[in-house]
């Protein structure tokens, strides 16, 4: 018989906790991820509400998981005023299931519901357009995030994977044009494929690309993103210890801002890691 403590992990965070920091959520950091913020983790579901919260996960079996997160805003939580506090101001609650079928695949889905006052509204986590962020402006948003995600070993050397990401926003407050109820689609997706031990065992040649946070539909304006950026990226770790990581490469974006009439932005960078 397997002891069910044994597929059971929590955790109670008092606060500072981010989403990206909590184990389901985890992505590569900026050390060690992608040169560009939009490569490295899905924004629409790993960038959110951070603050005081706790969660649990249970492992089912080898091949399946289930983890589930609530996080209140550091400054919202503490707070017993009207709108404020733990349950009543800004906050992120989800779930992601983890599934692996087989050995060498990992799927991920996940589901967000968050809340973000009028002054503090960012659905996209500073990636993507000024409309994926904010789409209603300066209004109480609240938000349904959901999310897919895979990768797949093709071969020991040879890994793909990629991500896809939707939200269902929906405004809180009567603010101008927009009304209480009045809705917004945001998406967002990326492919990846990564070589293993490209000219040294731990190095890694990556190139990924995507369509950062576009808002594709938005009730009570007329306002859109009516064009598709596109952000493709490639990277080459090179450990040239065990504490030390280079990682030359470049990225570039299409259509910036979603935007055709922006030009083209290159961007060439070096980045040193130090690990102790």
């Amino acid at each position: 018989m397997v002891s069910v403590f044994r597929s059971f992990g929590g955790w109670l965070v008092m606060a500072g906790l981010r989403l990206k920091r909590v184990t389901w959520l985890k992505g590569p950091s900026s050390g060690s991820g992608g040169l560009s913020r939009f490569i490295r983790r899905n924004p629409l579901t790993h960038r959110g509400v951070t603050g005081t919260g706790g969660g649990f996960t249970y492992k089912f079996s080898d091949a399946l998981n289930l983890s589930l997160l609530y996080l209140a805003d550091d400054g919202d939580a503490s707070n017993p005023g009207e709108g404020l506090g733990l349950f009543n101001g800004a906050y992120s609650a989800g779930a992601q299931l983890g599934i692996s079928p087989i050995d060498n695949l990992d799927i991920s889905l996940t589901y967000v519901r968050s809340y973000q006052p009028g002054d503090s509204v960012n659905l996209s986590g500073s990636t993507g357009s000024e409309l994926a962020q904010e789409p209603f402006g300066e209004t109480a948003t609240s938000a349904n995030r959901l999310g897919a995600q895979a990768s797949l070993r093709l071969t020991e050397q040879i890994h793909i994977g990629g991500w896809f990401g939707y939200i269902d926003a929906i405004a809180e407050d009567d603010n101008g044009n927009v009304s209480e109820g009045d809705n917004a689609d945001i998406i967002t997706w990326l492919a990846s494929l990564s070589f293993i031990d490209v000219g040294k065992e731990g190095a890694v040649f990556s190139v990924a690309g995507g369509v950062p946070p576009r808002a594709t539909e938005i009730e009570g304006t007329a306002q859109e993103d009516e064009d598709t950026s596109y952000l493709v990226e490639a990277q080459y770790k090179f450990p040239i210890s065990k504490n030390i990581l280079i990682t030359p490469g470049a990225y570039v974006i299409f259509n910036p801002n979603h935007n055709e009439d922006n030009d083209t932005i290159w961007v060439g960078a070096i980045r040193t890691t130090f690990k102790f």
